[in-house]
């Protein structure tokens, strides 16, 4: 079993950017991978980019089109290794990425969700940081992980049915708002991937905004049902606007693991609640805690 599965869904890509996408995790300096190319139902033929690379570590899944939701689903099912880890079909990955996040994995069983800082390049050139340890407040911000960069434990996903949802542009970001509630996530502060900056950008699409607001909004359902407390929540996290984290909220509502993976601990103005998240099998899991905000 390789110790990464990584998952590179693409449609219609760019050959040319392919090219450099494929071989910046061929070249990686951590080796014990396989690469799984998710052809979601391209109508232009890419084998004559991947021929060259045939055979070894990489693996062509010709799949019908419908999304890359769905095709990373598949994915995650056709997966062997024991860490996932993302990758885009027009961006390139710095040769020591999966060294540095399998080495911070191994060292910190509590994390199960690894990212790392991005480098832009194309119309723009500028380096996007995201958060050492993201808490769920800070996620309630907007998307603080870059989802080419992310690597996470496949065991862990697989113990909380964690899929992504076909019914929602913003597929990573509705996926972490999720995934937070019960598990630990990290960046680590470096560079890990250049991202490609074009006018087919996913991350361009207008529907995202709306999107995020859908996200954030369960989010704060899930903390509470009072909506001047989710007023409140939202003004002092200065959600929407560019300005400094309010450390009192943070204070007064904090979610994060115990030692024990199974259980959460929800902190609200001091007062430690402690609750075990039950999952049936092949559920997707939105329901709030026991105790939450009214």
């Amino acid at each position: 079993m390789p110790r990464i599965s990584v998952l590179m869904p693409v449609y219609n890509p760019e050959k040319a950017w392919l090219k450099e996408a494929v071989e910046s995790i061929l070249s990686q300096s951590f080796s014990d991978f396989e690469l799984l190319i998710l052809d979601d139902g391209s109508t232009v033929s890419i084998k004559d980019v991947l021929k060259p690379y045939g055979g070894g570590k990489m693996r062509y899944i010709k799949l019908p089109h419908q999304g890359i939701a769905k095709t990373l689903n598949e994915g995650l099912n056709q997966a062997k290794g024991e860490y996932i880890a993302r990758m885009d079909a027009d961006d390139i990955s710095l040769p020591d990425r999966f060294k540095l996040q399998v080495d911070f994995l191994d060292n910190n069983p509590n994390c199960s969700i690894v990212g790392g800082f991005v480098q832009t390049f194309g119309a723009t050139t500028e380096i996007w940081q995201y958060p050492k340890q993201l808490k769920y407040l800070d996620l309630l911000k907007g998307c603080l992980m870059a989802h080419p960069t992310v690597m996470f434990r496949r065991a862990d996903f697989e113990r909380y049915h964690l899929r992504y949802n076909p019914n929602i542009v913003a597929e990573d970001y509705e996926l972490w708002s999720r995934a937070i509630k019960v598990l630990n996530f990290n960046n680590i502060q470096r560079v890990l991937l250049k991202y490609r900056i074009h006018q087919t950008n996913l991350s361009l699409n207008p529907k995202i905004k709306e999107a995020d607001e859908i996200i954030r909004q369960d989010m704060l359902n899930f903390l509470t049902n009072n909506e001047n407390i989710k007023s409140q929540i939202k003004k002092s996290l200065h959600i929407g606007k560019d300005l400094p984290s309010n450390k009192l909220a943070e204070k007064i509502f904090s979610i994060k693991n115990s030692k024990n993976k199974e259980n959460k601990i929800i902190c609200i103005l001091g007062v430690k609640i402690k609750f075990k998240r039950k999952h049936k099998k092949n559920e997707i899991d939105n329901s709030p805690p026991p105790c939450i905000l009214h």
